[in-house]
């Protein structure tokens, strides 16, 4: 919590800091993850308020911006994940059952990485971890099929 303090102003944090961590302590005493999150962004914003010299107008004006770039980011994934979803209805599990060799994993892939990019839900340092994924999957799917393995899937 000490790193949070350190946000505050540097007069505020002698003055308050001890009391800021101390209110913090007792509000998640007894509080979950989810409780000492949202309490731990609430200092974090205050801290910030105050150091950008915002009053109760800079909680209005935080949740603008907050609404600002979610929004387009939300409405990004809805352009990548509606296709994805309607192509995966319409294909079935019997479109996986067919990927039986190495190569056809990140061939079956790549399309989605590419509409992800294309669409702008990926962000550009995910890209090479989710491709590694994908090619994570092909060498699991060709271990399966030289150690005799029916097909990709658990079970099929």
């Amino acid at each position: 919590m000490s790193w949070a303090v350190r946000l505050y102003p540097a007069a505020f944090r002698r003055e308050f800091g001890d009391e800021v961590a101390e209110v913090y302590r007792e509000a998640t005493r007894d509080a979950g993850p989810l409780g000492r999150m949202r309490e731990t962004g609430d200092v974090i914003g205050h801290a910030l308020r105050m150091r950008l010299g915002l009053g109760s107008a800079g909680r209005w004006f935080g949740a603008v911006v907050a609404v600002a770039v979610a929004v387009p980011y939300a409405v990004s994934w809805l352009r990548f994940l509606v296709p994805v979803a309607g192509g995966l209805l319409l294909a079935g599990r019997q479109a996986f059952v067919r990927l039986r060799t190495a190569p056809a994993v990140p061939a079956a892939g790549l399309p989605f990485l590419v509409l992800a990019e294309l669409t702008g839900a990926l962000a550009v340092y995910l890209a090479l971890p989710l491709l590694l994924v994908v090619l994570g999957a092909a060498v699991a799917v060709s271990v399966r099929r030289r150690r005799g393995g029916s097909g990709p899937l658990v079970g099929a």
